[in-house]
């Protein structure tokens, strides 16, 4: 029971350390620098940093010829796709937080258009309201004219030919 307590101590204190080195909670680290998903994995250690040998006069040619060309060429081409893949998930996150901060800001803005709707729905009613009873205040009154009688006697025929 102890060593399962003091693995998962262990686990915990690499996770904080992960997670303080990615917030950049290094003391001697500048404060306005930023941490890259590379810088991250390399100080983590899940980056394997592949040297290339930088002087080559110093190494005879039988060493490069043959199988060891081959193997520092995978090398290569394997920090190549590793750099490739770090760079790709760099650019999601930054894609990802344009999103969010593009969505957010349409969130706030159909949150206003919402309030500024319902205040004109209430001056429209207000208005509406204010309108019918200032007609009804002036309203003129109608004095109905005398209908004449249903039947009433005509001469039909104004002149006889």
């Amino acid at each position: 029971m102890m060593n399962m307590s003091n693995h998962a101590n262990c686990v915990l204190e690499s996770v904080k350390s992960e997670d303080d080195d990615w917030k950049g909670g290094d003391a001697n680290a500048n404060a306005n620098a930023m941490m890259t998903l590379e810088d991250f994995l390399a100080k983590a250690g899940a980056v394997e940093d592949v040297k290339s040998p930088l002087n080559l006069s110093n190494v005879k040619a039988e060493e490069i010829e043959g199988r060891g060309k081959g193997i520092a060429m995978l090398e290569k081409a394997a920090q190549q796709r590793q750099r490739r893949m770090i760079k790709n998930r760099e650019s999601a996150a930054r894609s990802r937080e344009r999103k969010q901060a593009y969505q957010a800001e349409l969130e706030s803005l159909a949150l206003k258009l919402e309030q500024e709707n319902h205040t004109l729905l209430k001056l429209k009613k207000e208005h509406t309201r204010k309108r019918y009873k200032q007609l009804m205040d002036n309203i003129i009154p109608v004095t109905e004219k005398q209908r004449p009688t249903k039947y009433v006697l005509r001469k039909v025929r104004s002149m006889e030919w």
